[in-house]
């Protein structure tokens, strides 16, 4: 049986032979739509009582353009509609909405379609703001079939488990987090709609807890969307990797793997890969994910995210009096061809955070049509908040 990734998908999370993996193209699902889940969502935003707003990517049709952004949704609690009423651009209304809470100097999104004719933008973000309490900045890297469905899904089911969880039922943040991520991989594993279910399809999760009172981040990720601090210090910044890509070659997950009945294999470009012990697939380059069925039953795969606390004043202490700390999450998209160090260069100037970010993901954008040839760029997304 052959395990070797396409030439000109070498690089891309899935290895599969792309007649294989054609995206499937829908306009929602019959059962566990994002769109139920937003309402779900909001509605608890709205019974919590304090002013908050939150912004999510909103889907797009596999036509849309390569590097083109994807649209968003905005809602905000009664006290802060009169904010949105009235705007055409609902970007530009959460910027507006978000400058007047504190604890956020400047935050900045960007989600960009690859180039990939055959499929939507799989990629997907949310940020979630409750002024003076605590924010949640999350991105989702989808793949496979419907993978774009996957990444919807997270976008809000992760976060309104979580807040229900903690904020409702009073359990700690690091218990909230791992119960919401596994509670998603529950509904992922009932996900059905006429195009097909989460068999062969997923996504990654990364989510960052902000909390506003204790001054505290708590960071929690399955896959390989990466999330870095640093510190922006007189023209100066200076790396803290957060959290460390869930790769099957690494061996702690590579055991984990063939303890489950998958094993690793090297795809003959750049990839290892996890398939399971009788079959070709599913062929992910990475060892954890939300969604992706047959991976987890026969492959090894597993949703349980790691997690780890960072004190921001304990961060910043490490500076100048006036030194910012930053946070930058990106999907593979970014980190394939940048790596920590050097994204966090391009903000060294904390101004125009939304014009650095799109420098970033340009700068993305620019290594993969090179790397391929202009025949192949993954989905590039990337949230950017200096607190």
């Amino acid at each position: 049986m052959s395990t070797r990734a396409d030439p000109n998908r070498r690089r891309l999370t899935v290895g599969l032979d792309p007649g294989r993996s054609q995206q499937a193209e829908g306009s929602g699902a019959s059962s566990g739509g994002a769109e139920d889940d937003d309402q779900t969502l909001n509605a608890m935003l709205e019974a919590y009582g304090k002013a908050a707003i939150s912004i999510g990517a909103k889907h797009c049709p596999k036509e849309q353009k390569e590097f083109s952004e994807k649209g968003v949704e905005v809602f905000a609690t009664e006290s802060k509609k009169e904010s949105v009423r009235g705007r055409e651009e609902e970007e530009a209304a959460f910027y507006e909405m978000v400058r007047d809470f504190p604890f956020i100097d400047a935050i900045a999104f960007k989600c960009h379609k690859g180039k990939k004719p055959e499929a939507p933008n799989q990629d997907s973000f949310s940020v979630v703001v409750v002024e003076g309490e605590f924010a949640l900045y999350c991105v989702f890297d989808g793949h496979g079939p419907l993978g774009h469905f996957a990444s919807e899904m997270a976008r809000v089911e992760v976060v309104a488990q979580f807040f229900r969880r903690h904020k409702v039922q009073g359990q700690s943040v690091e218990e909230a987090l791992r119960e919401a991520f596994l509670a998603t991989q529950l509904k992922a594993e009932s996900f059905s709609c006429a195009n097909g279910d989460f068999s062969m399809s997923g996504t990654t999760c990364t989510v960052v807890y902000h909390d506003m009172v204790q001054q505290k981040l708590h960071i929690a990720h399955a896959g390989d969307s990466r999330a870095v601090i640093g510190l922006l210090d007189h023209g100066k910044v200076t790396c803290e990797d957060a959290t460390k890509d869930h790769k099957p070659e690494n061996p702690e997950e590579k055991k984990y793997i063939e303890q489950h009945g998958g094993r690793v294999v090297f795809d003959g470009f750049y990839n290892h890969r996890v398939f399971s012990s009788d079959a070709p697939c599913p062929g992910l380059n990475m060892s954890r994910a939300l969604g992706d069925v047959y991976g987890h039953k026969n492959a090894g795969l597993r949703a349980d995210p790691d997690i780890k606390e960072f004190d921001i004043r304990d961060c910043k202490k490490k500076g100048s009096a006036n030194a910012k700390l930053l946070l930058v999450l990106c999907t593979d998209g970014v980190w394939e061809f940048v790596d920590n160090g050097e994204a966090l260069c391009f903000f060294e100037d904390p101004e125009a955070l939304g014009k650095k970010l799109e420098e970033l993901t340009n700068e993305s954008f620019q290594r993969w049509m090179k790397d391929s040839d202009n025949e192949v760029s993954d989905d590039i997304t990337g949230v950017a908040v200096i607190l």
